[in-house]
């Protein structure tokens, strides 16, 4: 990496760092609360709620706040889900995992206050290309850090379980941020039954109901891949039953400008005994990643339009934000 690269890196880090330790709550316990935020446009839906982009008012520092209504969470198996979501991602830090900040409620809302992510999703990417599809570098700088992010859960015995180009999203240096951990689970060493998940990314083992393990996140990833460089999804129909009976029989179909380096990862990748599965190591160090992606060499990748970059717009939204309820300024607790 050049020194320009490092010297700009080192600079953001020290701002940030002035600004972590000049704010009121440094090394304080706080209580946080939704008036502590600005909230502006919104980011992306869910099931459960909506994720805004938001500002600090003390420090004017841009985050994500994801709202979820109490209303859509009544069920009990819901509940699990969102704290385990919150003890999951309060638990991680890496570089390319979406950092969670903190979390707060009030009577209507659950909130999460999370890193934000300028430049959206991989598949917002995706879209914004002719034909819906990456070139190799970008597509390779991809695999290489979500594999990295993916190395660091697993060894943790975290499987994430929906891994797609949605959950994929870039920073505003187009780095990656594995994000949406609404379906994580802590594995303990042990094999999950429960089939859930996004279909058309499901393997072998979760669509024909036989335990699983971390190994499920490596097939998603290949589904990924393979989105990302063909546009199209590796196993797809209009009906569920003709999808389910792809992935079974591992029915896959090679386009003839795919990398012949790239059909022999899928290859690896796309086997139904899970364990003969590449580990994200064995998929950072492939042939195909290291031809198109050196992490250490800054690249220009072949994009050929980016999606609307939601940072800049922002910055001259400022008036624009709200106060989403109104309340205290943080206690010290």
């Amino acid at each position: 990496m050049n020194n320009a690269i490092q010297a700009g890196k080192r600079k953001a880090e020290e701002d940030i760092n002035s600004v972590i330790q000049r704010h009121p709550s440094y090394n304080k316990v706080v209580r946080w609360n939704a008036s502590n935020f600005l909230l502006g446009p919104v980011l992306g839906r869910g099931g459960f709620g909506e994720v805004h982009v938001a500002k600090e008012k003390w420090s004017g520092a841009l985050v994500a706040i994801k709202k979820i209504k109490k209303n859509n969470i009544l069920d009990h198996c819901d509940r699990k889900m969102v704290r385990d979501e919150a003890s999951i991602m309060s638990s991680l830090d890496h570089p390319h995992i979406l950092k969670f900040y903190t979390w707060f409620q009030d009577p209507i809302m659950v909130y999460f206050v999370l890193e934000l992510a300028p430049n959206g999703s991989v598949r917002s990417l995706m879209s914004a290309q002719p034909q819906a599809r990456l070139s190799n570098d970008m597509a390779a700088k991809v695999t290489y850090q979500t594999a990295d992010a993916l190395l660091y859960l697993h060894r943790r015995d975290i499987v994430h379980r929906d891994i797609k180009p949605e959950n994929i999203l870039l920073s505003a240096s187009m780095d990656v941020r594995l994000a949406d951990f609404g379906i994580a689970a802590k594995t303990n060493g042990l094999h999950l039954m429960t089939n859930i998940g996004t279909s058309v990314y499901k393997p072998p083992e979760m669509v024909e109901g036989r335990p699983y393990s971390i190994h499920v996140d490596t097939w998603c990833l290949g589904v990924t891949i393979y989105q990302m460089i063909v546009g199209m999804l590796p196993f797809n129909s209009k009906h569920s039953p003709i999808i389910e009976t792809l992935i079974r029989i591992v029915d896959i179909q090679y386009l003839e400008f795919m990398d012949y380096t790239l059909r022999d990862l899928l290859d690896g990748i796309f086997i139904r005994n899970d364990k003969d599965r590449p580990s994200m190591f064995r998929i950072q160090n492939h042939d195909w990643v290291k031809r198109y992606y050196q992490p250490d060499q800054p690249i220009v990748t072949h994009v050929h339009k980016r999606p609307n970059n939601k940072l800049s717009e922002l910055e001259t939204m400022t008036s624009n934000f709200v106060v989403p309820d109104m309340g205290p300024e943080p206690e010290q607790g």
